[in-house]
């Protein structure tokens, strides 16, 4: 939970940071999002995700179509 606490805070102060003009222009230097290696699940299971980018993707797809 921290880790993503920790990306969004970075990613915030860079966003913070950037020229204007930069911001206006979509030219924002993303960092890469934390991983998931040691994350445990709330029934204390080391947390897999098996999906692909592809299949996030369709996923993410269909659950925006059902509403």
């Amino acid at each position: 939970m921290f880790r993503l606490a920790r990306y969004v805070q970075v990613q915030r102060s860079m966003v913070m940071d950037l020229p204007e003009d930069d911001f206006l222009d979509g030219r924002i230097p993303w960092g890469e999002p934390p991983d998931w290696v040691g994350v445990r699940t709330d029934e204390g299971e080391e947390f897999e995700d098996g999906e692909t980018e592809e299949e996030g993707l369709k996923r993410q797809k269909e659950e925006v179509e059902k509403r």
